[in-house]
């Protein structure tokens, strides 16, 4: 069956109204921003993207994304993150769309997981960060160029937690015999400054 996604009046939670959406994994809450709401959805040609009016619930455009390059077991759960023009999503190795038209600025080839992605600054830039089923990969927010990668495995390629990137300094968690760790990203590469396996499971 069809799920929907569905306006309601804040004050009253009276239906304003229902946008049918032909999906079997209806995870991610929705990101509303420029008048659109923005959300990942399995589709009929694999994952995919649409955003929506926020006024009547119509369809403004659709787009399809990489499939996951591993393992992939429970749909799609991060959100989009709207920044500037773009729209971006923890699909593949991460993607960047343009807002009003649905053109695909960015995508990359990567392990889908669960995390919804994060904007931060990288000396002076923006970056995005997408938490994948296999690493945390850093890019240029502009033009998706990678800028470092931590490898980041659990038991079932489970990354749902969204990564704190905070200045130079990186904190990662996750369940699914891994636990939490920081990592330094001011040199060439990301450096590790602590790791703890214990993730609460045993």
């Amino acid at each position: 069956s069809n799920n929907s996604v569905v306006c309601l009046d804040a004050r009253t939670g009276a239906r304003i109204w229902a946008a049918p959406l032909n999906s079997c994994d209806a995870g991610p809450t929705p990101t509303v921003a420029g008048g659109r709401v923005f959300l990942p959805f399995w589709g009929k040609k694999g994952p995919s993207v649409a955003a929506l009016s926020a006024e009547d619930g119509r369809l403004l455009w659709e787009a399809v994304m990489p499939q996951s390059t591993g393992k992939h077991f429970y749909g799609l759960a991060g959100s989009a993150r709207a920044w500037e023009d773009l729209a971006f999503f923890n699909i593949g190795g991460g993607a960047a769309v343009k807002q009003d038209s649905g053109e695909i600025a960015w995508k990359h080839e990567g392990h889908t997981a669960y995390a919804t992605p994060v904007v931060f600054t990288a000396k002076g830039k923006p970056g995005v960060a997408f938490f994948t089923g296999d690493s945390l990969i850093a890019r240029d927010a502009r033009s998706g160029t990678e800028l470092w990668r931590i490898p980041w495995k659990t038991s079932l390629h489970v990354s749902a937690c969204d990564p704190l990137v905070l200045g130079d300094r990186v904190f990662l968690c996750s369940h699914y015999g891994r636990g939490r760790a920081r990592y330094d990203v001011s040199g060439e590469s990301p450096r590790l400054v602590w790791e703890d396996h214990k993730d609460g499971s045993g």
